[in-house]
């Protein structure tokens, strides 16, 4: 009966979603129906000076941000087409404070491992603090970020989610390390991934270029897409899943 219940809202939504409607009513029709029946929901509590998330599995997690919205969109969309098994080898770039490598660690369990990417080092910093509050041994940090090819690069510090690689004279930023993934994979002798998330806020192309090889061994594949208008105008997310 749940599983016709969860079908008839979903088929709603998406009944809804095909029409014009306001962002904001669309986004909180969205996520009615995700705390209700998502298999991804979470909950989320404000602190003194930050958020705890949860998942209803016990994983926790500290962020400064309130990142409910994207995490409730992401999770569904990263994992569309292939889900995270046990014993997987998964790849999280652009991995922030840690909810998709948290999430990620946990279905691994102790026969996978979840190799994350991160090169802010503040937004690292909280990383690392996750991943030791839910005693998880099977994820390998690292601070760098994901690119074509190993060099440094100018990167700014928002220190949050929207951080990101930057081209031209926009201050105040770091110089950060980026590696080619398929560089970094073979020194840390690891053959085989089965998925690969990759968040990186328009670095994306240069680092599909430093990943054909993983890629061609028949990996899982996620971009998060962030679609501009031309006069540079945020007008939308796109999630899209490739599966090998």
């Amino acid at each position: 009966m749940r599983k016709i219940i969860i079908r008839i809202v979903l088929y709603c939504y998406k009944y809804l979603s095909s029409f014009s409607i306001n962002t904001v009513l669309h986004d909180k029709i969205y996520l009615f129906v995700f705390n209700m029946f998502s298999e991804y929901r979470f909950k989320m509590y404000p602190e003194d000076t930050h958020f705890i998330l949860c998942f209803n599995s016990g994983v926790r997690f500290k962020v400064n941000e309130d990142i409910y919205k994207e995490l409730a969109y992401g999770l569904p969309g990263y994992l569309a087409c292939r889900k995270l098994r046990r014993g997987d080898t998964v790849v999280d770039c652009g991995a922030y404070v840690g909810g998709f490598t948290l999430y990620a660690a946990q279905i691994v369990g102790s026969e996978g491992k979840v190799i994350c990417f991160e090169p802010d080092y503040e937004s690292y910093k909280k990383l690392l603090d996750n991943i030791k509050i839910n005693n998880f041994t099977n994820v390998i940090a690292i601070n760098k970020g994901i690119w074509s090819c190993d060099r440094t690069l100018k990167f700014s510090t928002g220190h949050s989610s929207e951080s990101s690689i930057v081209t031209n004279n926009v201050e105040p930023f770091n110089e950060v390390q980026v590696v080619s993934l398929d560089n970094e994979l073979k020194r840390r002798g690891i053959e085989k991934v089965d998925f690969i998330k990759m968040d990186i806020e328009g670095a994306e192309i240069e680092a599909v270029k430093g990943c054909k090889a993983t890629i061609d061994k028949g990996t899982n594949f996620v971009l998060h897409l962030i679609m501009l208008s031309k006069e540079k105008k945020h007008f939308g997310n796109w999630r899209v899943s490739f599966a090998a």
